[in-house]
């Protein structure tokens, strides 16, 4: 089980992973650190200074059909002065082997062209040989800046301070997670994602992804991204001040991998 997970995402240890939930994410190869939205919660926390109503997202995302490996997240954007607050949850994994992931960040606007933010995580893994589970406290942060009007970049590093998760068998190696890229209108209704991943002591990842919009309807995405060499597809519907993503990663050897997200805008 977990040679399959390597084969799929970068992670540097068995005992912490770094995944983005969301189905919009999912379908443009995770390519987001520059796209504002509520998803940001997982992936930047400085894009939600960009929100400016409550929002709420729920996720589900099944990698390769397999329930182990199936990860499920909340979370919600309150925009308050001068910032905006997050909260987030996420969960992976089943009874025997879980990972829970609490989070709360604040972000606010640095000036109408850069947004910053920062986040406090509390990570809890249980596992078979364990009576308790093992937690583990970090911080992540990142700044989105508007180039032009068409034209964001984003930065996100996770657990810089590099925390170290205690196991039974002594502290795992700390993960670390350097993202930054873009998000380009090249129309009003075409948009570019770009984005290059590191993690410690793997190989350079990039991800590309396209969504062309429908305005007040949907949205169509694709993308690709490198090492492991991976396709998505998806889309988006918009129903009032809901949405709904779907989204299908693929992989050559491991297979297909669904999400699906709904968010709340009030």
């Amino acid at each position: 089980m977990i040679s399959a997970w390597a084969l799929s995402i970068p992670v540097v240890n068995q005992a912490v992973t770094h995944r983005i939930p969301g189905a919009r994410s999912a379908a443009l190869s995770q390519a987001t650190v520059a796209y504002p939205g509520a998803e940001l919660l997982f992936g930047n926390p400085a894009a939600a200074a960009f929100e400016k109503r409550v929002s709420a997202l729920v996720s589900y995302d099944s990698p390769f059909l397999v329930r182990e490996l199936s990860l499920l997240a909340a979370g919600v954007v309150l925009p308050l002065k001068p910032g905006t607050f997050g909260l987030a949850y996420s969960q992976s994994g089943v009874a025997s082997w879980c990972e829970r992931k609490a989070a709360l960040s604040y972000s606010m606007s640095l000036g109408r062209a850069l947004a910053a933010g920062i986040q406090f995580d509390l990570i809890a893994q249980s596992l078979p040989e364990n009576r308790d589970p093992c937690l583990m406290a970090t911080i992540e942060g990142g700044m989105v800046a508007t180039l032009s009007p068409h034209l964001h970049a984003g930065l996100h590093l996770f657990n810089p301070v590099r925390a170290r998760l205690p196991t039974p068998w002594g502290h795992e190696k700390p993960l670390t997670t350097l993202r930054g890229g873009t998000c380009w209108h090249l129309t009003p209704e075409l948009l570019l994602c770009t984005e290059t991943e590191k993690h410690s002591d793997t190989p350079l990842r990039v991800k590309t992804g396209l969504e062309i919009l429908i305005p007040g309807y949907a949205a169509l995405r694709c993308g690709v991204a490198s090492a492991p060499l991976t396709f998505s597809l998806g889309a988006g519907f918009l129903f009032r001040k809901t949405t709904f993503d779907i989204a299908f990663g693929y992989h050559g050897l491991l297979g297909f991998s669904p999400s699906a997200a709904f968010t709340w805008t009030l």
